[in-house]
């Protein structure tokens, strides 16, 4: 784990947020890195200091009256009653906000779930847990995931392209098994993660994590996103082909 990836984590260990793996990950690091450590310790003694009790304190009673008085107050309102425009405009608010809220809850799932999966990619690297089929062929990997999911995700060989099927394994993302698909580029090897998520089509959007190219797309009711240390302009390749090769391909016109 980089002293980055650390310093990103560090709130989500406090709070007890992370997964064992990452947790794991982090004590780790910090056991080896006295800097990350001693950031850690900082942030924990901030917390306890603001949990203190001393430094609240109640306002003084001249200074509420004086900002009471301050506030403007309609001649012949009553109070707790609000003319209906506006509860309209109020309403609309609330409405803004929560869609504001809702918007940054899913991009803040989604940076964190790329994330997990850059993570999930290391691991299969240095754990040499890369393969739990290991076929060049589509015919084998595909079939080799039922019954162990229960979803058949799209396996393509993309040999003639450069790109070798070499096989795939299960990997799990939030204590949810997605399929992983490993292709070859020369020495670079790609993990491409694949799952159901309902929507419309995306097009591909690319990222760059802790130094690792990260694609994703959605199509035809799959969420795949795709890690490597592969060039961008390759990965866009790669990403390209496996969209074209799992577009249904039109049907022929009788004449």
């Amino acid at each position: 784990m980089s002293c980055q990836r650390m310093n990103n984590l560090v709130h989500a260990y406090l709070d007890d947020e992370l997964s064992l793996t990452e947790q794991v990950q982090f004590e780790q690091h910090i056991a080896t890195c006295p800097e990350c450590e001693a950031a850690h310790r900082a942030f924990k003694k901030l917390r306890q200091n603001l949990r203190d009790c001393s430094l609240r304190f109640d306002m003084p009673t001249a200074m509420s009256e004086k900002l009471s008085n301050s506030i403007p107050k309609p001649a012949d309102s009553k109070p707790h009653e609000f003319p209906g425009y506006r509860v309209l405009a109020i309403a609309a608010m609330l409405m803004i906000v929560l869609g504001g809220v809702s918007m940054w809850v899913m991009h803040a799932n989604r940076s964190n779930a790329v994330r997990d999966l850059v993570d999930a990619h290391v691991r299969s690297l240095q754990a040499d847990h890369l393969l739990d089929v290991v076929s060049t062929d589509q015919h084998t990997v595909k079939p080799w995931f039922d019954g162990r999911i229960d979803f058949a995700p799209p396996v393509k060989d993309l040999t003639a392209d450069g790109f070798p099927l070499q096989g795939g394994r299960l990997d799990y993302l939030r204590n949810h098994a997605v399929a992983a698909l490993v292709y070859q580029r020369a020495k670079h090897t790609i993990n491409l993660f694949v799952w159901p998520e309902q929507g419309t089509d995306e097009s591909v959007k690319g990222s760059t994590v802790d130094g690792y190219n990260v694609l994703e797309w959605r199509e035809a009711g799959m969420r795949q996103i795709a890690v490597s240390d592969l060039n961008m302009q390759e990965m866009q390749e790669f990403a390209s082909l496996e969209r074209s090769a799992t577009s249904p391909k039109p049907e022929p016109t009788s004449r």
